[in-house]
C-alpha cells in the first residue's frame, strides 16, 4: 500500500512538472497553466479511467487543448500543442494513435472528442 501510494505521490508531481514545462514552451500565462495543472490533478484522482492504455503526456496535451478552448484565451489545434509536446527535452515522441479500449487504435482528436472531452466535461465547465 505504502509502495503504492509513493508511486501515485511521484506520478502526481511528475505530471505537475510536465504539465508546467510544456505550457511555458508555449507561453501560456500563469492563471491557465494552474487551470491546466488542476484538470491533469482531477484525473488523477477521480477519473483514472482515462489512464488505461495512455500516456500521461497524452492526457497532458488533451488538458491544456480543453483548458485553452473553453476559456478561449490562445488558440492553439491539438497538433500544434503536440507539436510544442515533441519539442520539450525527454520526449515521448508519442504518436498522435491512441490505444484504447481492447487495444483498438483511434485517432487523438477522436479520443479528445468522444472519450476524453466526455470524462472531464464536468470540471472544465465549472
Amino acid at each position: 500500500l505504502y509502495q503504492g501510494q509513493a508511486i501515485f505521490k511521484r506520478l502526481k508531481k511528475h505530471a505537475d512538472e510536465r504539465t508546467q514545462e510544456l505550457c511555458e514552451s508555449m507561453r501560456i500565462d500563469d492563471k491557465q497553466i494552474t487551470k491546466v495543472v488542476n484538470l491533469v490533478r482531477f484525473i488523477l484522482d477521480k477519473r483514472q479511467g482515462l489512464l488505461k492504455d495512455q500516456k500521461i503526456d497524452q492526457i497532458i496535451v488533451c488538458s491544456i487543448a480543453s483548458i485553452l478552448s473553453i476559456n478561449r484565451s490562445r488558440n492553439f489545434s491539438l497538433g500544434e500543442i503536440f507539436e510544442h509536446y515533441n519539442r520539450l527535452l525527454y520526449s515521448l515522441n508519442i504518436s498522435k494513435s491512441i490505444f484504447y479500449q481492447g487495444g483498438r487504435e483511434i485517432d487523438l482528436i477522436d479520443y479528445y472528442n468522444h472519450v476524453f472531452l466526455n470524462q472531464v466535461e464536468e470540471i472544465i465547465s465549472n
